[in-house]
């Protein structure tokens, strides 16, 4: 493991600020093909994924086992933590309308519909 890794397996969103800084991939694969946000994910380190979110980590990316970073959050027992990064993936995933699938999902799930003019 990197020095990335490490700081968010710990979840150590300071040190991941230093190393970013000066000159470390927030997204860089271990020999597994696991993220900083998969080690943060899978350690329930929820201010760590914040951190890594914040500043562009790509929370979809998948390991050489085929697992999201929610994937590993949720396999560890972090329920909430999975909801929220499988939430942020979705609104970073645009719908051809220009809407997010995000939005429409929680619309759906409050009960609202899209309302148009005839």
């Amino acid at each position: 493991m990197m020095p990335v890794h490490i700081a968010a397996a710990w979840g150590n969103p300071k040190c991941l600020e230093v190393l970013v800084n000066n000159g470390a991939d927030i997204n860089q694969h271990d020999e597994l093909l696991c993220t900083p946000m998969h080690h943060a994910a899978r350690n329930g380190h929820t201010q760590t994924f914040e951190w890594l979110r914040d500043h562009g980590a790509n929370v979809t990316v998948r390991n050489l086992f085929g697992q999201s970073p929610a994937d590993m959050a949720l396999a560890n027992d972090f329920p909430d933590l999975a909801d929220q990064i499988r939430r942020f993936g979705l609104r970073k995933t645009k719908a051809p309308s220009g809407n997010t699938l995000g939005d429409r999902a929680e619309a759906q799930q409050i009960g609202q519909t899209d309302q148009t003019d005839a």
